[in-house]
């Protein structure tokens, strides 16, 4: 009877463990999401300010995905880069947009915030903005 019991026990303890294993906690999060939009002349500047931190999890960058309409626009691709995560990270990026051909209208919906530039941020999974 106590070896049965011992079994049980032991048996219990492992299924816990593999439970553990296979359903982990990961989770990411933005802490903080920020941006700005400047115009001149010929550019849309976007200043984007973040904070991301991993509470759990194997997660090892994210991205900052902008709405598709503004990739062929883009001035400066590397300022969408993947950005490398070590337990949480903050920092900034200044995103460059061609503004030829949009409307006074357009850009003041991009400025007042009416319109998001962005559509997600992408962190093992997507979090939409």
């Amino acid at each position: 009877m106590k070896r049965k019991v011992i079994i049980f026990i032991i048996s219990v303890i492992f299924l816990l463990c593999l439970v553990w294993i296979l359903f982990s906690n990961k989770s990411a999060e933005v802490k903080s999401f920020t941006y700005e939009i400047e115009e001149n002349n010929e550019e849309l500047i976007i200043e984007v300010n973040y904070q991301f931190t991993i509470n759990t999890g194997d997660f090892s960058y994210a991205t900052i995905v902008l709405d598709s309409f503004f990739y062929q626009r883009l001035k400066n691709p590397e300022s969408i880069e993947p950005i490398f995560l070590n337990g949480g990270v903050s920092g900034s990026t200044r995103i460059i947009i061609n503004k030829e051909d949009l409307t006074s209208d357009f850009i003041e919906s991009l400025k007042s915030k009416e319109r998001n530039p962005f559509r997600a941020i992408s962190i093992g999974e997507e979090i939409s903005l």
